[in-house]
């Protein structure tokens, strides 16, 4: 097999495992559909479920092929992890589409499950993993909106579901602050989605909490990134704003967006510079 030859590169993998994924999530958009106002059928559950283990099997082939880059260290694994999860949380989210806060079906109970417990993983990474924490200004932007997307989302589940989902949501709200946490201490432009996003993450989190009729709880503090993390050639930056009710409009729109079509960056290149 190719991917197992000598001269196989780091950039062969790669573009391997783009493609690779590209075309399940290229499956998953064509058979579950974009219609956003209209619940799936009980039929696609099993869809689901296939779908699901691919990404699983895609996931578990790439990851052992997924070396240490001599510039960027363990960013490229940690980026296939994070596509690993992007992916998860584009297909359970699904399950969501038109039910307005209206009970999940018992058929569809698993991949909402899914959905939320992967979106709680995508924070766990960040608030982890020092590679993801020093790169999180020079990651592609889409990165930005998928974790966006999926802060969002998590919150949404919250609201609507965390009774029937049997959730933690002080948990799970005590998640979100922290990595608002660390949203608020990195350093980077006004233009910069993480100076963008923050406000809008910061108000559904409030917003949600009131809702439900429980406090938010305290942040866990997190490291943001130091000086020498900033991106290279910018004198001025800017740390995002204590956000206010006024700052930001929530990303709403995001939710049941259309995310089949993302791509992976240059994973082996050196998105710091």
């Amino acid at each position: 097999m190719y991917l197992h030859r000598a001269e196989t590169t780091e950039s062969d993998v790669r573009i391997l495992s783009q493609v690779s994924l590209l075309l399940i999530m290229g499956q998953v958009r064509d058979v579950l559909g974009s219609d956003n106002q209209t619940p799936l059928p009980p039929a696609l559950a099993s869809q689901i479920l296939n779908y699901s283990r691919q990404l699983d099997k895609w996931y578990t082939k790439f990851s052992a092929l997924f070396v240490t880059n001599a510039f960027i260290g363990e960013f490229p694994k940690r980026g296939l992890q994070l596509h690993y999860q992007f992916g998860k949380l584009y297909l359970g989210h699904q399950v969501f589409k038109g039910l307005r806060g209206r009970p999940l079906p018992p058929h569809f109970l698993s991949a909402a499950t899914m959905a939320h417990d992967t979106a709680v993983s995508i924070f766990e990474m960040i608030l982890s993993e020092p590679e993801l924490q020093e790169g999180l200004v020079g990651m592609p932007h889409y990165f930005h909106v998928m974790i966006a997307f999926a802060g969002h989302l998590l919150l949404q589940i919250c609201q609507n579901y965390y009774e029937q989902l049997a959730i933690k949501i002080q948990d799970d709200f005590q998640l979100i602050n922290s990595a608002l946490n660390l949203f608020r201490n990195t350093q980077c432009i006004p233009q910069h989605p993480i100076w963008r996003m923050t406000p809008g993450l910061n108000r559904k989190l409030h917003d949600c909490a009131a809702s439900i009729g429980v406090p938010v709880p305290s942040a866990v503090p997190v490291g943001g990134l130091s000086a020498q993390h900033a991106i290279p050639g910018q004198e001025a930056l800017y740390y995002p704003p204590v956000p206010t009710a006024e700052a930001s409009q929530p990303l709403d729109e995001l939710l049941f967006a259309d995310f089949g079509e993302f791509n992976f960056p240059d994973l082996t290149s050196n998105f710091m510079a």
